[in-house]
């Protein structure tokens, strides 16, 4: 699906040059060809590539390991607590001044690797442990 949908919109775009000249086609929207052209394309090699990383994934990388195990033991936990501690870090970091994208990626990264380590010790609680 998606090596026979990828080609499609490269080749739209030379036909919409071609007939409209360049910069007068529309692909973003609107009721014109090249507009539904995009809006079919678009979810096809979406699927695709999501079909493609999953074989991928599941043919090379579907390997267990003492890393991937320590996740899954503490998957849950960090599903119940990452709200407050992602909340605590965009709190902590509120004043510093960067562009959004890198204060998204930085406070991202944290809340991961502090969620992952703050689920570590919830775990390993004998009366928590049963829960989470």
């Amino acid at each position: 699906m998606l090596f026979v949908a990828w080609p499609i919109m490269p080749l739209s775009i030379v036909v919409a040059i071609a007939l409209n000249g360049p910069g007068k086609s529309n692909f973003a929207g609107g009721l014109s060809w090249p507009a539904i052209v995009y809006a079919l394309w678009e979810p096809f090699v979406a699927w695709g590539l999501i079909a493609a990383w999953l074989l991928l994934f599941r043919d090379h990388l579907n390997q267990p390991s003492a890393f991937w195990s320590w996740l899954n033991r503490r998957a849950y936990a960090v599903y119940i607590i990452h709200p407050p501690v992602l909340v605590g870090i965009a709190l902590l970091l509120h004043g510093w001044v960067a562009p959004a994208m890198i204060k998204f990626g930085v406070v991202g990264l944290l809340a991961c690797i502090a969620t992952w380590l703050l689920a570590d010790p919830l775990v390993r609680l004998p009366d928590l442990r049963r829960v989470v």
